[in-house]
């Protein structure tokens, strides 16, 4: 009944993708507002933000931008950041990351473990699925993720105080990484 929708906004100027048909119906069922937002020529993240969407950058952010969203995060805001192996070095964002107790693993993963990819294409996922609210509804219903040319998310030993980190989806204790990433030429270890 607000007249005021919760607004996320959905950062651009480095190559993001642009939220799917899925992912904005989602969020607009939800009555939050979807807006782009280019933090070079708006120089701040607005004050209504609730929530800065961050989907598959090509391209790093700037030393800039990095501080505003730190402070940004720092100041209770939330951030989704949705990442794909690329081959460019991103360090901005890697801080970003690394400021969660976070790192992405360079190249694409590849499962050694059957049960966990689609036969004959060991780098399209079928990661586990761990408990959490924002898994709960696939909990169960003998549903599977789809994760098609995956970068690694590896979790720091030592978390930053304050801040909790609940992995969504694992693959198996097989699984590695392929630096050569779209390069690859055999699956193998």
């Amino acid at each position: 009944t607000s007249s005021s929708l919760p607004v996320a906004y959905a950062l651009k100027g480095h190559g993001e993708e642009a939220p799917g048909k899925d992912l904005a119906s989602l969020i607009s069922q939800q009555n939050i507002a979807l807006n782009d937002l280019n933090l070079i020529s708006a120089g701040e993240i607005p004050p209504d933000a609730g929530c800065l969407v961050v989907i598959s950058p090509k391209k790093d952010i700037t030393a800039d931008e990095k501080e505003l969203i730190l402070n940004y995060l720092k100041s209770g805001g939330d951030m989704l950041l949705l990442t794909d192996y690329t081959g460019e070095s991103m360090p901005n964002i890697a801080a970003l990351m690394e400021d969660y107790g976070l790192s992405a693993v360079d190249g694409i993963i590849v499962e050694g473990d059957p049960n966990y990819c689609i036969k004959d294409y060991a780098y399209y996922l079928l990661p586990d699925i761990n408990l959490h609210d924002i898994t709960s509804p696939l909990m169960g219903k003998g549903y599977y993720v789809l994760m098609p040319v995956a970068q690694g998310i590896t979790v720091g030993k030592d978390q930053p105080e304050g801040r909790s980190i609940f992995p969504l989806l694992s693959t198996s204790d097989k699984s590695f990484s392929k630096v050569a990433g779209y390069n690859m030429s055999t699956y193998e270890k």
